[in-house]
C-alpha cells in the first residue's frame, strides 16, 4: 500500500480549489447600484463621502461616487470594459500610471464618465465620476 501518491494527490486537488479565488471567475453586476448605468461589482460597498445630484429642469446628473472592496484592480476594470459598453458607454481612453491604478474614460450622448480603480493597502477602491460632457 502507498498512501503517499493518493495524499499528494488530495493536497494538489485542494490547493487547485484554493488558490483560484476571486481572479478566476469574472465580477458580476450588484442588483443594487446605485446608478442605473453604472453598474457595481457585487461586494463592494457605498462609501460615506459620496455624492450625486440630477438637475430636474436639464435632467443632467453629477455623480462623485467611492466604492471599497476585496477584488484585485484589473478584474475590476475588465468588469467595467465589459460591462459599461452593454449600458451603451463607449470606452475613449484607458490609463495605468502604476500597477496599482487604472483609470478608464467612457462617453454616453453628452456625459463623460471617468471609473478610477486603485489598489490600497487591505482593499480596492473605486472612484465612479459622472458629469455632463464639456463643450467643444
Amino acid at each position: 500500500m502507498r498512501p503517499l501518491p493518493f495524499t499528494s494527490l488530495l493536497l494538489a486537488l485542494a490547493l487547485a480549489g484554493c488558490g483560484g479565488s476571486h481572479a478566476d471567475r469574472p465580477l458580476i453586476p450588484d442588483l443594487r447600484s446605485p446608478v442605473a448605468d453604472v453598474p457595481v461589482p457585487a461586494g463592494f460597498t457605498l462609501a460615506g463621502d459620496s455624492q450625486s445630484k440630477v438637475d430636474d429642469i436639464t435632467r443632467s446628473r453629477w455623480v462623485d461616487h467611492r466604492y471599497k472592496g476585496g477584488d484585485d484592480v484589473l478584474p475590476v476594470a475588465n468588469f467595467y470594459r465589459d460591462e459599461l459598453p452593454k449600458h451603451d458607454w463607449k470606452l475613449l481612453d484607458q490609463s495605468q500610471p502604476n500597477g496599482k491604478e487604472v483609470a478608464l474614460h467612457f462617453q454616453k450622448n453628452k456625459e463623460d464618465l471617468t471609473v478610477t480603480v486603485t489598489k490600497h493597502s487591505f482593499n480596492t477602491q473605486i472612484h465612479i465620476h459622472l458629469e455632463a460632457g464639456k463643450s467643444s
